[in-house]
């Protein structure tokens, strides 16, 4: 399958350890390939959407690079290669991955020039941060700043894949219904330990934004949702084992190998 990609390369599973993407090993024995891109450009700022801004904020230089999948065994993975795109905030026009760029901006983007004065900053890497026999993990990791703001702003989003089964993993995946009380529960006893949050420990919701682990789940909360900026994003992990009681026996079984 010829692919037309931003540096034009097809990368299959036993090249990600070359390309620092995490392991590949895969006892499943699944076909896994990949797409590789990187581009940087210059966004201009719409001035019928942001009529104030100014020398600081009218020029973005944006940057993004990942791994897109292209095969994974036999499983239809259009629905997964879209929401990783839409996760990324690229796609695909004129046969090559470039930015998918807010209603803010121009849609035509400009050449990287020195003749142009961009002082703000939008990047992106859509990187692969596990995959075992039974789980592959995709990581989006966004930064903007806009110049003359304090400081940037980041975040990671994370999309869980089962291998088994060829399906984006959901909570409900993971854990069996009437469960929610019982984990929220679990995750403020993890915060209750920090002397660092911004609100009552009991007012701390359950996160939608995780990562499944080899030994685990982790919780994500983002920049100034539970604590200070300072404090960065806060991550919950729940071991496999306490979790064990409130697991699907899909879960227990297939991503974490636990046995009734």
């Amino acid at each position: 399958m010829k692919q037309k990609i931003v540096e034009g390369v097809c990368v299959s599973a036993a090249m990600l350890m070359m390309l620092g993407a995490g392991s590949c090993n895969n006892e499943n024995h699944l076909d896994v390939q990949y797409e590789k891109y990187k581009f940087e450009t210059i966004a201009e700022v719409n001035a019928d959407s942001v009529p104030n801004a100014d020398d600081n904020t009218r020029y973005w230089q944006c940057e993004a690079s990942g791994l897109l999948p292209v095969k994974i065994g036999e499983y239809n993975i259009t629905a997964l290669r879209d929401t990783l795109m839409s996760m990324a905030s690229v796609r695909y026009a004129d046969g090559k991955i470039g930015p998918k760029l807010p209603s803010m901006f121009k849609q035509e983007t400009l050449a990287m020039s020195d003749s142009i004065d961009a002082r703000s900053e939008a990047s992106n890497v859509l990187s692969i941060v596990l995959m075992s026999p039974e789980v592959m993990v995709w990581r989006s990791s966004n930064y903007t700043y806009p110049a003359g703001a304090a400081h940037g702003m980041y975040s990671h989003k994370y999309l869980n894949y089962c291998l088994a089964d060829g399906k984006v993993i959901t909570l409900s995946d993971l854990f069996v219904p009437g469960s929610e009380e019982l984990l929220t529960s679990m995750i403020r006893d993890v915060l209750a330990t920090r002397d660092d949050l911004m609100e009552d420990v009991s007012d701390v919701n359950l996160s939608d934004n995780f990562r499944v682990t080899t030994d685990g789940v982790v919780f994500i909360y983002p920049l100034y949702s539970i604590a200070p900026y300072s404090s960065g994003e806060i991550e919950v992990p729940l071991d496999a084992m306490s979790l064990s009681p409130i697991l699907t026996e899909h879960a227990a079984r297939h991503l974490f190998d636990i046995e009734d």
